[in-house]
């Protein structure tokens, strides 16, 4: 495999900055390029500990980000935190903006729901939020997931992760996972549950489905992809708008660790998808350093990417070092290149630490292609 990408920004952590990732990118009217990421802000790193979302922009095209004059975009307010963005130009201009909102529900546990603001003026300010779920329970949202469909329909996936009598997860420290979808039909005035709960088919694996990601091909199908603990993900497909599902199978072209997969289309020619490949297989030495999810690859496939099964798509490393991990990546599509941001544990000890920000030239992919000599 071809190693490609090369660094345009590395968000390091710092003291009273702990850790910094899981983001989504997005264009601004004026060709700028806005990246928002989940920034830790107090002494934990902890995945409950106080967070912001901040964003930093490119004015050259991804060739550098001026991580220096980051400036806060969501604030948790009394909020335990606020992770995990995704962002969307809306249908009539508007910038939008999704992430996670953790809070204390009724019972004491820890609750997460999803929402949702919208910038008139390109992130200067931002309206009050909506939540999207409106229901109590921990309904786990990551990075760069909400996408439109053809029809225009926005769709929102989920893991909601259920509690014992006592305040524990149903399962083991990740909880087990189920994963449903909320929408909105009116470009994210409003939302709603399409009553879809859908679970791991086999009831003994305590991790469930967790962390899931759409894409959707021209032909309307979509397909769902969820995080398992069983060395691969979970793939799930609908032919309506997402209102019913496949029965979640594991798939035979993308096998990882316990770790998230994004998926994005680039310049109407190719998809591409971004995951740790390799899972924990008995004789694969497990580096606590990489909690296993090292290297990371980008498998792209020409067209919308439902050739990904046809044994055509080509592989190429982005991370490659067993001494560090990298995870939670998102893909932005820039046209005749495309940019790739993932956590990066930067010798830390721990995958979720610092956030790097690579750059691609698509003449790159071509050539592998065999389209351009």
């Amino acid at each position: 495999m071809k190693k490609i990408g090369y660094e345009v920004a590395f968000i390091n952590t710092k003291k009273g900055n702990p850790r910094n990732g899981e983001g989504d990118f997005l264009r601004l009217k004026n060709g700028d390029i806005m990246f928002a990421y989940t920034s830790y802000d107090g002494n934990s790193s902890h995945d409950h500990g106080s967070a912001c979302i901040r964003a930093v922009f490119s004015k050259d095209n991804g060739e550098s980000f001026d991580i220096c004059n980051s400036k806060i975009i969501a604030a948790k307010g009394d909020a335990v935190n606020v992770m995990c963005v995704s962002l969307m130009r809306m249908a009539n201009g508007d910038l939008g903006m999704f992430y996670g909102l953790k809070y204390i529900t009724a019972g004491g546990n820890i609750g997460m729901t999803v929402m949702f603001t919208r910038s008139i003026d390109e992130g200067a300010t931002w309206s009050a939020p909506i939540d999207c779920v409106k229901k109590e329970g921990y309904y786990v949202f990551e990075n760069a997931r909400v996408i439109r469909l053809n029809s225009g329909r926005i769709l929102i996936p989920l893991n909601l992760h259920r509690y014992k009598d006592g305040g524990e997860f149903d399962g083991e420290i990740e909880g087990k996972g189920h994963t449903c979808y909320f929408a909105s039909d009116d470009d994210g005035y409003t939302f709603f549950d399409t009553n879809n709960l859908i679970s791991h088919p086999f009831n003994e694996m305590t991790h469930g489905l967790q962390e899931t990601g759409i894409v959707q091909f021209e032909s309307g199908k979509i397909f769902s992809f969820s995080r398992t603990a069983n060395g691969s993900q979970f793939e799930s497909f609908s032919e309506d708008d997402g209102m019913t599902w496949s029965v979640p199978m594991p798939s035979t072209v993308f096998f990882s660790p316990a770790s998230p997969m994004h998926i994005r289309h680039m310049a109407g020619r190719y998809t591409a998808a971004v995951f740790n490949p390799i899972p924990n297989y008995p004789h694969k030495e497990y580096k606590e350093l990489s909690w296993g999810r090292t290297p990371l690859v980008c498998l792209i496939a020409e067209g919308d990417g439902s050739s990904f099964w046809d044994g055509k798509a080509e592989n190429f490393i982005l991370e490659d070092d067993p001494r560090n991990g990298y995870c939670y990546p998102v893909v932005f599509d820039g046209g005749d290149y495309f940019l790739a941001a993932y956590y990066h544990s930067n010798n830390s000890g721990t995958c979720l630490n610092s956030c790097k920000i690579v750059k691609i030239p698509l003449e790159l992919i071509d050539e592998q292609f065999g389209l351009k000599q």
